[in-house]
């Protein structure tokens, strides 16, 4: 899962997780936020169902929360 590695305090803060296996950093990598994405609550219903859907999660990259 992607993480980030603060040097300054000297910490690696994980964004993605088992339930947000997706994390796409914003503006080159050099924002305060990320976009965390998952479609895993509607796997079954991608055989069927058009569009795919998905979750959406705003993530700090300070903590790590995501919401």
């Amino acid at each position: 899962y992607l993480a980030v590695l603060h040097l300054d305090r000297q910490q690696i803060v994980q964004l993605g997780n088992q339930t947000i296996p997706e994390v796409i950093p914003g503006s080159k990598g050099d924002a305060a936020v990320a976009l965390g994405i998952s479609n895993l609550p509607y796997r079954q219903e991608m055989s069927w169902d058009y569009p795919d859907y998905y979750d959406a999660y705003l993530i700090d990259l300070n903590s790590g929360k995501a919401r």
